[in-house]
């Protein structure tokens, strides 16, 4: 008899063993679980709400986990890793401040606008293909912006690059749904949400050095190498996840997607939730850059020290999401995060009025906000992708659509209120933080089902 052969999962050349680094990354008692392990023994039963293929079952395991981290990150490295080198593009271009803000909205609305379509698309002909076309995308803007030699040429490479970043946005989300089902989609989102923070938490550091040493193109030469050896992480790693593909009930086409979407007041509360919270984050590092530099008279390294209070904080609440999954529900999580965001946005406001401008004033506030958006993010988006099994991959795009949408406006809008204070800022941050809390209240109510009838 032929000895029994150890557990192995696949990859696209080749075999990795499995078994002997299976305890590494599932602790039974609720270690970091990222394998869905019960899924890949045989003839045991499927967590509900789990579709994936038969012929991707064995190609789970450690560097699909990775391979979902590094397309996550990129679309924010590709944000935040320029903002140190806005003042240097100005100057060697002589382009006024507004074009020069406009060079970080574009990036905001081309990425939102592309949401739209990967995931719809990755519905109908698989996520894998699709993730490919933007990692594609990703690197022809990327190299555009190395070459770059005009203004207009830059603008355009940086509306490229945001438009295929956008892929890993979407698409490792639908992914993770796709692979890990109901049962444990919390817990891998809040790790996943972790990974799309620590790309602003490093980027304005990783920017700022690589601008000092190597002038600004280097931040596009960087993204060209990394976004390479993404490529090839995906190539080797990730197999195709979506069940039934083009086989979606009733031949749904994209605009009936999104329509039986909106027509779900819980997914439009979930949705609206994580897009206000990104409006109050990114309307308030606007103008933080603005007050520290031409208020403060700090330099920019002291800036991106304090910013990393923000993700650090965040990161904070997601793992404390990550813990409370199983024993709270995704609605109290999401209510539970608003509320924290906007009492601690009240007492900003109240402390922007009574005491004079100070850089603990610009930070503080913010970063104890963030911990409670730590909590409710991850929920929230978990229960918008989740609605409709149909639609994951059309409601993650929604998601990550209106997030950077609501962003962009947040950034714009700041630009129009902005003075020599604090006070503008802390009143739209309250007051888009209010919106969220609304929003979050919003699944809790007793709206009747709008769920798509099963066959």
């Amino acid at each position: 008899m032929m000895p029994e052969q150890p557990a192995r999962v696949h990859v696209a050349h080749g075999t990795l063993p499995w078994a002997k680094y299976r305890s590494l990354f599932y602790n039974a008692s609720g270690g970091w679980d990222i394998t869905p392990s019960s899924r890949y023994e045989k003839g045991a039963a499927r967590p509900e709400g789990t579709n994936l293929p038969p012929s991707a079952e064995n190609r789970v395991g450690p560097l699909f986990v990775l391979a979902m981290v590094a397309i996550t990150m990129m679309g924010p490295l590709a944000i935040h890793a320029f903002i140190p080198a806005l003042p240097i593009v100005q100057r060697n271009f002589a382009i006024d401040a507004a074009t020069a803000q406009f060079m970080l909205s574009i990036t905001l609305f081309a990425m939102a606008g592309a949401t739209l379509f990967y995931g719809p698309l990755s519905d109908r002909y698989g996520r894998r293909p699709v993730l490919l076309v933007g990692l594609g995308l990703f690197l022809v803007g990327t190299l555009g912006c190395v070459l770059a030699d005009d203004v207009t040429t830059l603008i355009g490479g940086r509306f490229v690059q945001a438009g295929g970043a956008a892929c890993g946005l979407v698409l490792a989300r639908a992914m993770v749904r796709d692979v890990y089902g109901d049962d444990r989609l919390v817990k891998m989102m809040a790790y996943l949400t972790m990974a799309y923070v620590v790309g602003p938490m490093l980027a304005p550091a990783i920017g700022g050095a690589l601008i000092d040493t190597l002038g600004w193109r280097s931040i596009f030469q960087a993204g060209l190498v990394v976004g390479g050896l993404i490529v090839i992480l995906t190539l080797f790693v990730i197999h195709e996840t979506a069940p039934n593909i083009g086989k979606r009930s009733g031949g749904i086409v994209v605009l009936q997607g999104y329509g039986r979407l909106a027509r779900m007041p819980k997914f439009m509360g979930y949705v609206f939730h994580c897009g206000f919270i990104s409006a109050s984050f990114f309307s308030f590092i606007s103008a933080a850059a603005f007050l520290m530099s031409g208020v403060l008279h700090r330099p920019a390294a002291e800036y991106g020290l304090w910013f990393i209070t923000f993700p650090a904080c965040y990161m904070a609440g997601n793992f404390v999401a990550s813990r409370l999954t199983t024993r709270y529900s995704i609605d109290r999580m999401v209510m539970v995060g608003a509320a924290i965001g906007f009492f601690v946005s009240a007492g900003f406001v109240i402390w922007v009025m009574v005491a004079p401008l100070h850089i603990a004033m610009l930070f503080l506030p913010c970063a104890l906000a963030s911990l409670g958006q730590g909590l409710s993010m991850p929920n929230a988006q978990s229960g918008a992708i989740s609605v409709d099994p149909e639609l994951t991959g059309t409601a993650s795009g929604v998601v990550m659509f209106v997030q950077l949408f609501l962003g962009a406006v947040g950034t714009q809008l700041m630009g129009f209120v902005a003075d020599d204070t604090a006070l503008p800022m802390a009143l739209l941050y309250c007051g888009f933080l209010f919106l969220a809390l609304v929003c979050a209240i919003i699944p809790v109510l007793p709206w009747k089902s709008s769920s798509p009838a099963k066959a």
